[in-house]
């Protein structure tokens, strides 16, 4: 149990690849699919069913270049999207749709739907995914770095910040939170979320850089137990730490110099977070034969 007698939880996966005490998954997919003709008609007649109380199925809409209709189940705590029939330019586009979900969510329990899905389409492509990695570390101790993308932060407290790069739902989007805070979990683990197509190649082209403070046994501020630091300089670590990298450094500066270098081994990231390409490759793989069974 949590503080204050909240109920905590653990993570669902499917299909996860560990490695050096982090987890790979992927945490959201996305196909776009071509529906086949003859299968219409199955398919209006599956979801339309009285008796299948986890669907819901929004009013129609001929809104130029959206899909006609759009479909949620309701799977365990999360949801499926599907689409069918898109209002494009062509007469073709009626038979366009796309499926989304979240593998860890979702699966085994909806997997079976899924292939009954697979047999209904033409064509199945991935638009785009989520890779997830999980880091067991407390989030005030994984620092994400600046580059050419959108940058954004927000936060709530230390601990509970979020940093972003890119756009939302476009691959390069990437996300770096914390995943103990938003899960209610026991344990600390920051979650690091990247959107890319399903290629290895492009994937490494949108992998941000990371630095995480200390190693991963260690769970909290060296400083804690530090002779050398007066309760001043505890203050101002702690108080740095609220900020991201960049905002650290410009108050850095402002100190003199001596005092600069003694507080930089506390409040500077110290080691790049090294990703797993073959653990990647692997998850993209999985998502891969899904569309192929």
């Amino acid at each position: 149990m949590c503080k204050g007698g909240e109920k905590s939880f653990v993570l669902r996966y499917w299909n996860e690849v560990e490695d050096n005490s982090m987890i790979y998954s992927c945490d959201m997919v996305r196909y776009n699919v071509e529906y086949r003709q003859d299968c219409i008609d199955e398919l209006v007649h599956r979801f339309s069913d009285s008796r299948r109380l986890d669907v819901t199925i929004y009013p129609i809409s001929f809104r130029s270049h959206k899909f006609r209709t759009l479909i949620t189940i309701d799977v365990g705590g999360s949801t499926v999207s599907l689409g069918v029939g898109f209002n494009g330019d062509s007469r073709d586009d009626n038979l366009k749709g796309f499926i989304e979900f979240n593998p860890n969510k979702v699966f085994p329990e909806w997997l079976e739907e899924f292939y009954q899905l697979r047999l209904m389409c033409s064509s199945v492509s991935i638009s785009r995914m989520d890779i997830a990695v999980d880091i067991p570390v407390n989030r005030k101790l994984v620092t994400l770095v600046k580059d050419n993308r959108i940058y954004k932060y927000e936060m709530h407290s230390i601990e509970d910040r979020t940093e972003y790069l890119g756009r939302r739902n476009a691959p390069g989007y990437v996300k770096l939170y914390n995943k103990k805070v938003e899960s209610k979990l026991e344990l600390d683990l920051t979650r690091l979320e990247i959107t890319t197509e399903p290629d290895i190649n492009k994937f490494c082209g949108h992998c941000p850089t990371v630095y995480v403070d200390g190693e991963y046994e260690q769970l909290a501020f060296s400083f804690e137990n530090d002779k050398e630091l007066t309760q001043n300089d505890r203050v101002l670590c702690d108080m740095l730490g609220e900020f991201d990298v960049e905002k650290r450094k410009e108050y850095l500066k402002m100190l003199t110099y001596r005092k600069r270098k003694k507080l930089e081994p506390y409040v500077m990231p110290n080691k790049r977070l090294e990703i797993n390409v073959n653990a990647v490759y692997k998850i993209i793989n999985n998502i891969k034969e899904l569309y192929k069974c």
